[in-house]
């Protein structure tokens, strides 16, 4: 499993969401009920030091990060992070994410849905993963030896 971590800053209502160094917090840690069953308390204290090793997120940013990558029979699991850095819970019906290579170019697009835990609380890192299914892949030459994950947010 290839861990890594990188930042990355959605928009929202059209508006990007600048990091200003104002208004930043901390944030609790929540990670998703399926995954909690498989990581153990090690793993969960890892993803606690990832989240405390990120650049604080200011209030009404909301991010996405790429914590640890797997390929498996379904596809690239990637275990990932969501930051709420909102004072109310988002939810999440589904959320189109791109998968970026060494290159930096986009090698996988897809739309995850996430009913089983479309709230996110306030000012909470949620850790989940997701399975980005091979037939996702727009390129077939991928380099993993550095990956990132990022919202597809249209201009």
């Amino acid at each position: 499993m290839k861990s890594h971590l990188k930042t990355f800053i959605a928009e929202s209502s059209g508006e990007e969401l600048r990091r200003t160094g104002e208004n930043t917090m901390p944030l609790s840690l929540k990670v998703d009920p399926e995954l909690e069953e498989f990581i153990g308390l090690d793993r969960r204290y890892t993803f606690a030091f990832f989240q405390d090793a990120l650049p604080p997120i200011d209030e009404n940013q909301i991010s996405v990060h790429g914590l640890e990558l797997e390929k498996d029979m379904m596809g690239v699991r990637v275990i990932g992070m969501f930051r709420n850095g909102l004072n109310a819970s988002i939810g999440l019906e589904s959320i189109p994410l791109h998968l970026r290579d060494a290159s930096g170019e986009t090698v996988a697009r897809h739309v995850f849905h996430l009913k089983e835990w479309s709230d996110i609380p306030p000012r909470t890192g949620f850790v989940t993963s997701w399975v980005f299914p091979y037939s996702s892949f727009i390129r077939k030459d991928v380099d993993f030896s550095d990956w990132s994950v990022h919202f597809a947010v249209s201009p």
